[in-house]
């Protein structure tokens, strides 16, 4: 009985993320429940705050390379 609980709650987990999927890749309304809102959120955020080390400034990155052409410039 446990593991039809589980099975229930992974089922639920699966279909709600692939309708945030289809949203965010198909850009298609899908009908999702306030509840189901703010779960795909909970879980986006959480994801987010996961990943945080492995973003990086835009402006750092067009920095540095503004940097290394005018290097590249200087030494040509």
């Amino acid at each position: 009985m446990a593991t039809q609980t589980g099975v229930k709650k992974l089922e639920k987990k699966v279909n709600l993320l692939s309708k945030a999927l289809h949203l965010l890749l198909y850009e298609e309304k899908e009908k999702i429940s306030k509840k189901e809102a703010r779960e795909i959120e909970r879980r986006l955020s959480a994801y987010m705050k996961a990943k945080k080390n492995d973003f990086v400034n835009l402006e750092d990155v067009v920095d540095a390379a503004s940097k290394n052409k005018q290097k590249g410039s200087k030494r040509a």
